[in-house]
């Protein structure tokens, strides 16, 4: 089931990629690929990459960077190509430099940008949500910068893609624009200092977020969706990896996913078992939070799956014979079960 999902998230990209935008096609792939990764370490067993995902990977790697580039010059209608598929290849990658030219043309405006004072760019993303959304229109009073690239927005807003555009693009007003870089954002708030520190923080960041795949189901699912944004970064805002957390969608579709969980759930008449991977137990030592059995991992005898380790909720015991008991709730469950 989960790889139909996300080959799923994969195809919902294509109209997209259909009319040039090639952006959301990648990261929906790239987010394919980590998703293996993770589902392969957490397994231990090797069971989510094997040979056959290896050859599929070595073969579609290149062929896929070798469509991408050739679909940049079909969505230009542009004639004048290379020729041959490592040419093609080559190019691809060097087309990639166009990032370092965004930072090169914000470095050359950073004066002006600097001339406007101190605007919080690394919170600009939470902070124009606020003010140009209901709650700063309705509640607050703010002014509305309007929408789309106008001098307005450049200069009163707090995005910094609209800003640098404004200064280092001759067309920003034509619609045109640099996009932005969570790198430019902290050094124009705080200097390279500021980049530094952001970055360091940021890798611890990204180490809480690997952490917390398989400990809770809401950690494992905010890591996930983050995951999604943090590859865009580079060409993003800086806080891009949780600025979905402030959206009404994304809590509509966590109580839409808990809602569904509960209701399946209570219609097959059982409890949810969630057990969290942390140090293995001996036979016989009660279980809780931060102890499992053997291998992180119980069979039930009872015809209830391969419990896995996804989080805590309950109190477990296992007795010398191998049987545990979930003590969650007003009621006992009791299962047989052995170490696997």
């Amino acid at each position: 089931p989960a790889t139909v999902c996300l080959l799923l998230n994969v195809v919902t990209t294509v109209p997209m990629l259909m009319i040039g935008s090639r952006g959301d096609f990648v990261i929906a792939v790239l987010f394919l690929l980590l998703y293996y990764l993770l589902r392969n370490s957490l397994d231990g067993k090797g069971t989510w990459i094997k040979r056959k995902e290896i050859l599929l990977l070595a073969v579609g790697l290149p062929l896929g960077v070798f469509v991408m580039g050739l679909w940049n010059y079909i969505r230009a209608d542009d004639i004048v190509r290379p020729e041959g598929f490592f040419a093609q290849v080559v190019d691809a990658f060097y087309k990639q430099g166009v990032s370092f030219t965004v930072l090169g043309r914000a470095y050359d405006v950073s004066p002006e940008v600097q001339s406007l004072g101190f605007k919080f760019f690394t919170m600009g993303s939470l902070i124009d949500y606020i003010t140009q959304g209901p709650l700063g229109q309705y509640l607050l009073g703010c002014d509305s910068l309007g929408y789309g690239n106008s001098a307005l927005m450049a200069l009163k807003g707090h995005s910094y893609a609209h800003t640098m555009s404004y200064f280092a693009h001759s067309n920003y007003l034509g619609g045109e624009g640099y996009g932005s870089s969570y790198v430019l954002e902290v050094f124009a708030d705080f200097g390279l200092a500021g980049v530094a520190v952001f970055s360091t923080v940021f890798g611890g960041v990204l180490v809480a977020l690997a952490r917390c795949i398989g400990r809770s189901w809401f950690g494992g699912l905010f890591a996930l969706v983050s995951a999604q944004y943090i590859f865009h970064m580079p060409r993003g805002n800086a806080i891009e990896w949780a600025s979905f957390i402030w959206t009404p969608q994304f809590w509509a579709a966590v109580v839409l996913v808990a809602g569904t969980a509960c209701l399946f759930s209570s219609l097959a008449g059982k409890k949810l078992l969630v057990f969290e991977r942390l140090r293995p137990a001996k036979r016989g030592q009660a279980l809780g939070p931060g102890i499992l059995p053997q291998n992180g991992a119980l069979r039930a005898d009872a015809g209830l799956p391969l419990l896995r380790t996804v989080g805590v909720r309950a109190q477990v015991d296992v007795d010398e014979e191998g049987a545990c008991a979930n003590r969650k709730g007003l009621r006992t469950v009791r299962i047989g079960c052995r170490y696997v």
